[in-house]
């Protein structure tokens, strides 16, 4: 794959006409993502498709920081990442 094939975007776009538009939408499940799903209804034709995916993270407790490391973990990127 060349790098110049990384940046083509050819976005698959819905008619024009409303009313054809929402009933050749494909039907795909409802988002998890409240957003999204705030999008897709409020804006119908805003959103082609989208493509859900399994979350990248889990929730461990065990690895929560605690509120000291968190105040400091904050502090540190406050003051160098400005």
């Amino acid at each position: 794959m060349q790098e110049e094939e990384l940046y083509i975007f050819e976005p698959d776009e819905l008619n024009e006409d409303p009313d054809e538009t929402i009933s050749a939408r494909p039907a795909f499940a409802p988002p998890k993502d409240r957003l999204l799903a705030d999008v897709l209804c409020e804006y119908p034709t805003a959103i082609v498709e989208y493509m859900q995916h399994d979350t990248l993270f889990q929730h461990i407790e065990e690895e929560k920081l605690n509120d000291k490391v968190g105040k400091c973990i904050f502090r540190f990127r406050k003051r160098n990442f400005r």
